[in-house]
Formats: C-alpha cells, structure tokens, sequence
C-alpha cells in the first residue's frame, strides 16, 4: 500500500497528478506483485484500493520500536545528510497520519528545489543529483540497473 501510494504521490510532486487511467495502470502492477505474493484480498482496481488505502491509515498505522529500529538503520547506512533528505522526501510524499505518527516535518525546504529539479530531469541533467543521494557503495549496482535510452 506503501509503495501504491509513494508511486502516485511521487508523480504528482515531480511531474504532474495521474489520470485516473494511469493510476489504475500503477495499481494494476502492484496488483499483480500482490497476487504473486499471494496477498489475499486485494482490491480489484484503484477506486477499491483508495477505500481501503483509507481504512488502513485510519486503523492500521502503529509506530514500533520496529519502526525506530529501522529509522536507525537508514541513518546508519545512509548517514546523516543523507538520511535528513530521506525525511524530507518522505515528508513531501508520505501522507499526514503517516507524517503525524512518525513525526515528519510538515514543511520541507526540498519543495523549493523541486522546480529546479524537474528542470534539470527534462535535460536529463539529474544524474548527479541522483550521484550525490547514492552511497558511494551502492553507485554501481544503481547505475547497472539504469535502463539507457
């Protein structure tokens, strides 16, 4: 659910709001993912996702000490400037309760960099920016995943 809604925040933040077509296309690949995993009871299209997306953040969302054991481990691995623009990212993407329980800033001074940053992807000019975000010991395995044009 996590992922269905980071994929269509991201979007909008970044390019533009989906159609409702595009984002029954995103939900239908996670669907599938879903189904291979053998989720059960996955909503059939998007408009049945967002009721039940709903439900979920109203009665579902619990902070453990899994959830700060994880919060560790992204600073430890990504370190702390890294780590500041992952929370700042989150908080641009994340919705409110999820904001709330995990204690996200509710302003991030990224929203400023945005508008340069789509700039920048429509030269296909961000490579280093995404260069910069990766850890040094992950770059070649990030840039062998790149699909060239």
């Amino acid at each position: 659910y996590m992922l269905i809604h980071y994929s269509v925040a991201a979007a909008a933040l970044l390019q533009r709001p989906l159609t409702n077509d595009e984002a029954e296309e995103v939900y239908a690949v996670f669907r599938e993912m879903g189904t291979l995993m053998e989720i059960p009871d996955l909503p059939v299209d998007y408009q049945h996702w967002r009721i039940d997306y709903e439900r979920h953040l109203e009665q579902d969302l619990a902070k453990s000490a899994m959830t700060d054991d994880l919060f560790r481990q992204y600073r430890k691995h990504l370190g702390p400037a890294r780590h500041w623009v992952l929370l700042q990212t989150q908080s641009l993407v994340a919705p409110l309760p999820v904001c709330r329980l995990l204690s996200l800033p509710t302003t991030s001074p990224l929203r400023r960099l945005l508008p340069a940053y789509r700039w920048l992807r429509r030269r296909d000019s961000a490579r280093w920016v995404q260069w910069l975000l990766v850890p040094p010991l992950y770059r070649q395995e990030i840039a062998a995943l790149e699909v060239r044009r």
